[in-house]
């Protein structure tokens, strides 16, 4: 929710924590998109394609096309 600030109001920093978070604990789908955050880069996530990729495959590895 905090991405896509679906009823809340973005919020990018707080988006990476809980992202970064559920990645870490080997969620498919957090990992992916903490990899598009870097991809894309925001206010509180420069722009790191190295950091994406190793995200995408990540999820990649789990079966997330």
């Amino acid at each position: 929710m905090y991405v896509s600030s679906f009823d809340i109001k973005s919020n990018s920093a707080s988006a990476l924590k809980w992202l970064g978070l559920s990645a870490a604990q080997g969620c498919a789908e957090g990992q992916y998109e903490l990899g598009y955050m870097y991809y894309r880069g925001t206010k509180s996530t420069p722009q790191n394609f190295v950091e994406a990729v190793k995200w995408f495959r990540l999820a990649a590895d789990q079966g997330d096309e």
